[in-house]
């Protein structure tokens, strides 16, 4: 509901003023437990900095903090945690690819957004996978493709959808 109420308010919404009009909020997944997963961050034994891809060809720093691991119709999937570069405010993200990028998500991918708890686990739950702003306003945004490194072989069906007309 924040979100579709800010996408509604043209002060903070990324759609172009083309994209506006018409718009009714943006389309989810139904929600899925299965796709919600608890795992422990496998933190990087030293702070590596890693260049990542924009989708218009430029490259962005940012810090690997370690990698989480989950099990999905019997198999482990591991995927990396990605930070801010040296001396920027601290977060983690997890940017991916899965089988529906394409089709019914964006084709550069989504992301998570991560919280570490106190005993060092991560909430890797794809019901919050999000667009990047770059699936609204491709023009305005230049966003960070997910490294192949985090393409998962299934599909996501979880999550934000693609917004009819956006890519």
């Amino acid at each position: 509901i924040e979100k579709n109420e800010e996408f509604m308010d043209s002060a903070k919404t990324p759609l172009p003023v083309a994209r506006r009009d018409g718009f009714e909020g943006l389309d989810y997944y139904f929600p899925v437990q299965e796709l919600r997963y608890r795992a422990p961050l496998v933190t990087a034994a030293s702070t590596q900095t890693v260049s990542l891809t924009k989708r218009k060809g430029e490259s962005v720093t940012y810090t690997r903090k370690g990698t989480v691991s989950f099990k999905h119709d019997g198999r482990v999937h591991t995927l990396a945690v990605f930070g801010p570069a040296p001396g920027e405010k601290d977060y983690l993200w997890l940017p991916f690819y899965d089988v529906t990028n394409g089709k019914t998500s964006y084709p550069g991918g989504r992301y998570l957004d991560l919280e570490l708890a106190a005993e060092g686990m991560v909430e890797v739950d794809f019901n919050r996978a999000h667009n990047p702003l770059c699936a609204y306003n491709p023009d305005g945004f230049n966003c960070t493709l997910p490294p192949e490194e985090n393409r998962l072989p299934f599909a996501v069906e979880a999550g934000e959808k693609l917004l009819g007309g956006a890519h």
